[in-house]
């Protein structure tokens, strides 16, 4: 009797161990996959009326130092489906490095144009931001967001500051690099904001009790010098070459528009162009040519404008300029365009989100004005893009966009790099 209790109870226990591991192996054990380490930060890293405050360590990389490198890329790239505020790229060795913000609450990733490998260099940096642009070469930024207690637009500068360096030995990375970040607060409610092709000033339009204000200054807001000032109060910018900004009423569609450069050196302001209906406008970096569109209340037509003969040509493709970035010599610009495009409201019903467009990208070449299609996201991948803030990597490689469907961040292969043979290895966990 006492043997076959004993038994009985052997047997009891065994199946409670061998359940609870089964329990624990399906159940509660967390999957063997990359990760990206996170780590607790308050929303704001520094208090909202002193001003500076150092973040440090809130670094992360992936888990099991384990990234998969010169794995192929597809030519058109999703590189986040994450919505994202605003993003740049540089070189660094022989490859390409972007680095974006996320909108929610800020998060600072990076990746390169090698490998898929996500690396978060900071958490958490700010709630609800909806834009952010990247100054100082890609170390710092400057965003934006709508404080939640006072509705209003709040502007933040941070630095990106490299700790300590990844370790590697035998092309392995035995340790992954430490990132701080410092932020101070900029002036309440920058309404416009653009960053000079050197990356090292940027061009803000400010309220101010007649008006507004236009004030050339460091990105950390040191510096400031005014150029520019007006009643009105809604214009655009944009820093095509390092002594000259163009500055715009903002579009609609049944307003005049009115275009002018703005010398950074003695703030003499110069009509280029208007009054034209619904006008937007892209200024070439050699100052010589501006791509603009204007509207006939239901269409969109898009011009080449000679600034020094007054000579105009019709563009072969109806395109808003927003949707388009420059080559660094002038030559092609290239542009998120739709072909067939319905009848509406234009830009008014594009700004307010009651239409979209669904993109193919392009080149334009400068003298020939004849147009290239480069792809069609939507045969190539079977996605629909609305492109926004196209921007060209520092070796003009690869055309990076956002799309304004999703806020995803997005690339676009133009031509070959090297790229840094590193062979693919397993998790040594």
């Amino acid at each position: 009797m006492n043997n076959k209790f004993f038994i009985f109870i052997l047997v009891l226990s065994l199946l409670a161990i061998l359940g609870g591991g089964a329990y624990w192996f399906f159940i509660l054990k967390e999957p063997s996959t990359e990760t990206i380490t996170e780590t607790p930060a308050d929303l704001f890293p520094f208090d909202n009326e002193t001003g500076e405050q150092n973040n440090p360590g809130n670094n992360s990389g992936t888990g099991g130092l384990n990234p998969i490198r010169n794995t192929p890329q597809p030519v058109l790239r999703q590189i986040t489906p994450e919505p994202v505020a605003g993003a740049t790229a540089f070189a660094e060795a022989s490859s390409t490095v972007i680095r974006y913000n996320e909108r929610r609450l800020g998060d600072i990733f990076q990746t390169t144009t090698n490998d898929s490998t996500l690396t978060r260099l900071d958490r958490e940096v700010s709630e609800g931001i909806y834009d952010s642009y990247w100054v100082e070469n890609g170390t710092a930024v400057v965003f934006r967001y709508v404080d939640q207690n006072t509705e209003r637009i709040r502007s933040i500068y941070g630095k990106l500051i490299l700790e300590t360096p990844e370790i590697v030995e035998d092309d392995v990375p035995l340790e992954l690099p430490s990132w701080s970040f410092t932020a101070k607060p900029l002036v309440t409610e920058i309404r416009e904001l653009a960053v000079s092709p050197s990356s090292e000033q940027m061009f803000t339009i400010t309220p101010t009790a007649g008006g507004v204000d236009g004030i050339v200054m460091n990105p950390d807001g040191s510096s400031q010098t005014k150029i520019f000032d007006s009643p009105f109060s809604e214009w655009t910018a944009s820093w095509p070459s390092e002594d000259t900004i163009l500055i715009a009423n903002k579009p609609q569609n049944t307003m005049d528009g009115y275009a002018y450069t703005l010398d950074t050196d003695t703030a003499r302001l110069t009509r280029v162009l208007g009054p034209l209906p619904g006008l937007t406008v892209l200024m070439s970096p050699d100052e010589e040519v501006i791509l603009y569109s204007v509207t006939n209340s239901t269409r969109i037509s898009t011009y080449l404008y000679d600034v020094r003969s007054g000579a105009t040509r019709a563009v072969p493709l109806a395109v808003l300029p927003e949707k388009c970035v420059w080559k660094g010599d002038s030559t092609v610009v290239y542009c998120g365009a739709n072909t067939s495009m319905p009848v509406n409201s234009y830009p008014d019903a594009w700004y307010k989100g009651l239409m979209s467009f669904n993109d193919s990208l392009w080149s334009i070449d400068r003298e020939s004005l004849t147009r290239e299609e480069l792809v069609n996201p939507f045969d190539f991948a079977r996605v629909e893009i609305d492109v926004i803030r196209p921007f060209l990597s520092e070796n003009e490689n690869y055309l990076y966009f956002i799309n304004k469907k999703d806020s995803s961040l997005w690339s676009l292969q133009l031509a070959e790099e090297e790229r840094v043979i590193v062979e693919d290895r397993e998790s040594t966990e």
